[in-house]
């Protein structure tokens, strides 16, 4: 089919939205979003949510309500605040403004993120793990003498309590508040240089590139509420929306039926197909398509070019494999691919900084000189962008690790916020874990060896990457969409991007705080081996056994892995550079592949397909390749997005699944720099 535009066509909703009405009225009264009572409700609703993540989460470790993509507690309070104000607006004149439910949502979400699992609770199993697992056969003590006081808990029976359970005694929190108060300093600095980042970047994306926030429109569009529609949001009226509603809930709803009653059919999460045995068609390797409503919900926010690169990408990843092994090439890991996204990545964050060098020179100039421009507006975020950095890097440095080596691993996560931050903007895909997982500390090794790391057989600079290692398995990097989509919200509502950014900083300082609590807390009363993830605690020893082979020898540059991450990198910047922006297969949507590295991307396949199914068949050759995206109609986002929703809230508490200690014995990897797969 010719992909093509219709002329004298209706503005898009993108358009609309990204000339400023949002393809609905502004609010007819000016009203500010962050006021002191929306501050208060976050507030609640944030202490609230962490007795839900308590059990839900960490004892359970069943649904995990606030690891979604926007978290299932922000998206249930805003639906329960719009109930709320239906009444208030009925019987008061004490409504919300449509400013205060949206600056709400996105407290609660940046607020309740630090509860997942991969923010704060792989990071206390990164602190403890190496006095836990302590033993002669696996020198984990040489590593402890390498780890700073301040830095973790030392004190063995403190530990030990930790992972095992202290149930009738009080937690010993003289010996935790230091370590703790230290890392929150430690994340503090990390949300402020993204946000610094994100605020020196956004400007040129909203106003001259007009990205389409595709996430943000689930917030604006439940909120739009109007007087002509009895004080419902057109969203919430369109029976279309009900349909695909219905489908969905009835579609999750029997799986936690057959939780409960395993008698009762269940459809089904993923449908696999035979592989072959005999090469070179082995290399396509296992084939399984999930099913995942929410994201064909999503799905109809983006262009439909997103949705075919993600489907086609795969196959010729999957293709490439193929290839290789016919040639003779059959190494294990081949063709890299998560090597090629780590490139693709980094060379991404590269091409937008050029991209924008103009706008960033202007800002560094009004800075230095303190001439009135238009640059000068955002001369403060350069300056608390600098002093972030600085920070980290020096707490890099006082962690034991080589300054220049610090200074590499922050800039490494710096540029995947930056590109996430971009994805999110322009693509909007609903996955907390949107990087490249596990790929920081391995590609630093990978790259230089070991021998640079190590000067004069000293550990230390090692010992802090491993220390390190949690921010390659976390999703603090997410952080970055949701302070862009934030900044978006505030053009809408009219609020500064400093006020912005200071509220959520605030909101991200009091998540941590809880999260740090509750999970502590929980697991001195129920025992940590019992109560977290069974993954958490594979990633982590898996990294603390290779500090075995630390001192004895080290370890090669792994050259077969360096060309692939050049050549992600280098193909992004080509294809950057010679498609059309409205090419079928754009290498920023390219990245949101799972093969780039993205862990459980390839939950994306069969949504992915399906929606490009769904749109070539309702819309036939009257709709181009390449389409906005913002919200094409209200009933595009529902198949998923309130099901998943709904589900969560009315059930979802516990899971059979059980923790178990069978994975237990892979976490002494931690610091393993010999593994093949580090």
């Amino acid at each position: 089919m010719e992909s093509h535009t219709v002329p004298n066509a209706e503005p898009t909703n993108a358009e609309a939205f990204n000339a400023g009405s949002e393809g609905s009225p502004a609010e007819t009264s000016p009203s500010r979003a962050i006021t002191l009572r929306a501050i208060v409700v976050g507030l609640v609703i944030t202490y609230l949510t962490a007795f839900w993540v308590r059990e839900a989460e960490i004892k359970s470790v069943g649904v995990f309500v606030s690891e979604s993509v926007p978290t299932i507690p922000a998206v249930a309070s805003l639906l329960l605040l719009l109930a709320v104000n239906h009444l208030l607006r009925r019987r008061t004149r004490h409504a919300f403004s449509r400013g205060e439910l949206l600056f709400i949502f996105f407290f609660v979400t940046v607020a309740t993120t630090p509860y997942n699992c991969g923010v704060v609770r792989i990071f206390l199993a990164f602190m403890t793990a190496p006095f836990y697992f302590m033993a002669p056969e696996n020198k984990l003590a040489e590593a402890q003498k390498f780890i700073p006081q301040w830095a973790a808990v030392h004190d063995l029976h403190a530990v030990r309590g930790f992972y095992e359970g202290l149930p009738g005694k009080p937690v010993p929190w003289d010996v935790w508040i230091v370590p703790v108060l230290v890392w929150v300093g430690f994340f503090m600095a990390l949300w402020l240089a993204m946000a610094c980042l994100i605020m020196l970047m956004h400007r040129p994306w909203i106003e001259k590139e007009k990205l389409g926030f595709p996430l943000f429109q689930l917030p604006l569009r439940l909120t739009d509420v109007r007087k002509e529609g009895g004080g419902v949001s057109a969203f919430l009226r369109n029976p279309v929306m009900w349909i695909g509603f219905g489908i969905a809930f009835f579609s999750d709803g029997t799986h936690m039926l057959h939780a409960v009653f395993p008698y009762l059919p269940a459809f089904g999460k993923e449908v696999s197909f035979p592989t072959f045995t005999e090469p070179p068609w082995n290399a396509l390797g296992p084939i399984t398509l999930f099913r995942r409503p929410i994201l064909i919900g999503f799905g109809y926010l983006v262009s439909t070019e997103i949705t075919f690169s993600v489907w086609a990408t795969f196959w010729l990843e999957r293709l490439m494999a193929v290839l290789l092994s016919a040639l003779g090439n059959r190494e294990p890991g081949n063709p890299y691919m998560r090597e090629q996204g780590f490139g693709a990545f980094i060379a991404v964050a590269l091409v937008l900084l050029y991209i924008n060098r103009q706008h960033l020179a202007a800002i560094i100039k009004s800075s230095v000189s303190r001439q009135p421009s238009e640059g000068g507006r955002d001369r403060w975020a350069l300056w608390g962008f600098a002093l972030s950095v600085l920070t980290l890097v020096t707490f890099c440095r006082l962690l034991g690790m080589l300054w220049w080596v610090g200074l590499v691993y922050i800039g490494i996560f710096l540029a995947f916020a930056l590109t996430v931050a971009r994805i999110r903007a322009e693509v909007g895909i609903p996955l907390a874990w949107l990087f490249p997982y596990g790929m920081q500390k391995t590609m630093v090794i990978s790259t230089l060896g070991t021998a640079p790391l190590s000067p004069g057989g000293s550990a230390a600079t090692l010992t802090a990457l491993a220390t390190l290692a949690f921010m390659q398995f976390s999703n603090t990097v997410s952080f970055a969409g949701y302070q862009v989509e934030s900044l978006r919200m505030g053009r809408f509502v009219g609020e500064k991007p400093r006020r912005i950014l200071v509220a959520l900083t605030g909101a991200f300082l009091i998540g941590l705080l809880l999260s740090f609590y509750f999970h502590i807390a929980t697991f001195f009363l129920s025992g940590g081996r019992q109560c977290a993830e069974r993954r958490l605690w594979s990633r982590l020893l898996r990294q603390l056994r290779s500090h075995q082979r630390i001192l004895p020898r080290h370890r090669e540059r792994r050259v077969s892995r360096c060309p692939q991450q050049a050549a992600g990198g280098g193909r992004t910047n080509g294809i950057l550079n010679r498609l059309p922006v409205a090419g079928p297969a754009n290498p920023v949507h390219r990245l949101s592949v799972p093969p780039a590295g993205i862990c459980c991307g390839e939950r994306l396949r069969a949504p992915s397909l399906v929606v490009v199914l769904l749109r070539v068949d309702c819309e036939g050759d009257r709709a181009p390749v390449r389409r906005s995206a913002a919200l094409p109609k209200d009933r595009a986002v529902i198949p998923g997005v309130c099901p998943g929703t709904l589900l969560y809230i009315g059930g979802g508490v516990g899971n059979p699944r059980s923790s178990g200690e069978g994975h237990l014995q892979e976490v002494y990897r931690l610091f393993r720099l010999g593994d093949r797969n580090e």
